[in-house]
């Protein structure tokens, strides 16, 4: 998915979750991109948007600062892989992150599902 080299080249490291490391990338920086990241903000419009691609929560001045990983796109609501916190960890709920307005999509670049384009359906 979007786990990352902590010196920013391709391929990922992972790390037991017990760690706490989170890379070399912090929310502030999926807010806002630099041009030489891997990643970059998009519509958050459901049209610009596909599974795995992020919504990253900012608010400014505020403790509010979230990640979540789009699952599986809805009309209303989405799905999302994301870690409430650390007692309730990593699940996917159904979320309207979309909705607010302190919200943006985020996209890695050059990056495709391994399955494309024949990916299995999500839903069955």
């Amino acid at each position: 998915m979007w786990a990352l080299r902590t010196d920013g080249t391709n391929g990922y490291k992972r790390w037991d979750y017990a760690k706490f490391i989170h890379g070399p990338w912090a929310t502030f920086d999926y807010k806002d991109p630099e041009p030489g990241e891997p990643f970059r903000t998009i519509s958050k419009d459901p049209v610009s948007t596909a599974p795995m691609d992020a919504i990253v929560w900012y608010r400014d001045g505020g403790a509010d600062k979230h990640i979540a990983i789009i699952w599986m796109e809805g009309t209303t609501s989405d799905y999302f892989i994301h870690a409430h916190n650390n007692t309730v960890g990593v699940e996917i709920s159904e979320e309207v992150y979309r909705q607010v307005s302190d919200t943006k999509a985020v996209e890695r670049k050059n990056w495709s599902l391994e399955c494309e384009p024949k990916c299995p359906d999500p839903t069955l």
